[in-house]
């Protein structure tokens, strides 16, 4: 199951003109560290870094991050979104 979450993670973050090339993450990086690392580094809120610690193992987190990430990327896409009151 991790391998499919971190091959999400690796297509959403390679840049888009590189499309079918290398990924720019190390493939001898363990999952544990890549997912570590991506959480820590990403441009992600306090709360939400916080959310992805607390998660259980690492499949959980890194379903979590993909998911984040999903919907930070369907925000940045749609115009006005971060004007919706919650």
């Amino acid at each position: 199951m991790i391998r499919r979450q971190r091959a999400k993670l690796e297509s959403m973050l390679a840049p888009a003109d590189r499309v079918g090339a290398d990924s720019t993450m190390p493939s001898s990086m363990s999952d544990e560290d890549l997912v570590n690392a991506l959480a820590q580094y990403l441009d992600l809120e306090a709360l939400e870094k916080q959310a992805l610690l607390e998660r259980p193992c690492l499949r959980t987190r890194a379903e979590a991050l993909v998911e984040l990430l999903e919907m930070k990327m369907m925000m940045a896409r749609t115009p006005g979104l971060y004007n919706v009151a919650h």
